[in-house]
C-alpha cells in the first residue's frame, strides 16, 4: 500500500499539508481494443484533527496510452468508451480533482480534445478537471482546452527543444498559452533541473515520483524546494 500520512507531520513551508495526486489506473488503447489497468495498491491519506483548516486535496491521475502501431482516430463511440473506463477507475468519482495525462502525439490532438470533451460531460459540475499537456502545445497561444480547469505542462522527456521553448524553460518568458502558466509538472528526480524563476512563477507544482513516496524522501523534497526558493528570491509555490 501507499502509505502518506506521514505528510500531516511534515507539512510545507507554508504550514499546510499538501495536496496529493495519485495515479488511479491507465488504459493502453490498441487495434485490440482496450487494456484497463486500475489501481491496485491501498492509499492512506493523511488524517487532519476537526481543529485544523481545510483537507488534503485529492487528484486522480489517469494515465492514457495509445499503441504507436494504431494509426486509427478513435472516433466518437469508442471515446465516450474511454471516457466511461476512466470514470469507473478506483478512487475517481471520490476525488475532488481528476487529471488526464493522454500521451498524445501532434497527430493526436483532436482525439486529445474529444476525450477532454467528453470527460467533461460526463464529470459532476462540482470535480474539476486537469490535463497535462506537452510543452510544446503550450507554445501557441491559441490552446485552450475547453472545460479544462488546469492545463500542466510536462517538464520532464521533453526531446529536442526549440530555441523559443528553451527561453521559457530557463524562466526567460511565460508560456505563451496562458492556461499553462499556473501550473508545472517535474519528476523529483529532475526537479533541480528546473529553471528556479521558472517554478517559482507558477502556483502549483507537481511532483511525480516512480518511487513510492516515504518521509524521507519527502523531507528531501522539501529541502529542494527550500534551496529553489532562495536561489529565486520568491515565495514557495504549492504542490
Amino acid at each position: 500500500s501507499d502509505d502518506l500520512s506521514f505528510l500531516a507531520q511534515l507539512p510545507s513551508p507554508d504550514g499546510r499539508v499538501p495536496d496529493v495526486a495519485f495515479l488511479s489506473g491507465e488504459i493502453l488503447i490498441g487495434p485490440s481494443g482496450m487494456q484497463v489497468r486500475p489501481r491496485l495498491r491501498r492509499l492512506r491519506l493523511p488524517q487532519l484533527s476537526s481543529q485544523e483548516p481545510g483537507s488534503v486535496e485529492r487528484t486522480a491521475v489517469v494515465y492514457v496510452e495509445i499503441a504507436r502501431h494504431y494509426r486509427s482516430q478513435l472516433g466518437p463511440q469508442r471515446i465516450a468508451a474511454i471516457a466511461q473506463r476512466i470514470r469507473a477507475l478506483p478512487l475517481v468519482r471520490d476525488a475532488q480533482r481528476l487529471q488526464l495525462n493522454f500521451e498524445a502525439v501532434a497527430s493526436r490532438r483532436p482525439d486529445w480534445y474529444a476525450l477532454v470533451a467528453a470527460l467533461r460531460a460526463q464529470m459532476p459540475a462540482t470535480q474539476r478537471l486537469d490535463v497535462t499537456a506537452l510543452a510544446d502545445w503550450c507554445m501557441h497561444a491559441d490552446f485552450l482546452p475547453r472545460g479544462v480547469d488546469r492545463v500542466v505542462p510536462m517538464l520532464y522527456s521533453l526531446g529536442p527543444v526549440s530555441p523559443a521553448l528553451s527561453r521559457v524553460l530557463d524562466g526567460a518568458h511565460p508560456f505563451p498559452a496562458s492556461i499553462c502558466n499556473a501550473s508545472l509538472g517535474v519528476t523529483a528526480d529532475t526537479l533541480m533541473n528546473v529553471s528556479h524563476q521558472l517554478i517559482s512563477r507558477a502556483d502549483r507544482l507537481y511532483v511525480f515520483s516512480s518511487d513510492a513516496w516515504q518521509a524521507q524522501r519527502y523531507e528531501r523534497l522539501l529541502h529542494s524546494l527550500g534551496e529553489i526558493d532562495r536561489a529565486a528570491s520568491e515565495t514557495l509555490p504549492a504542490f
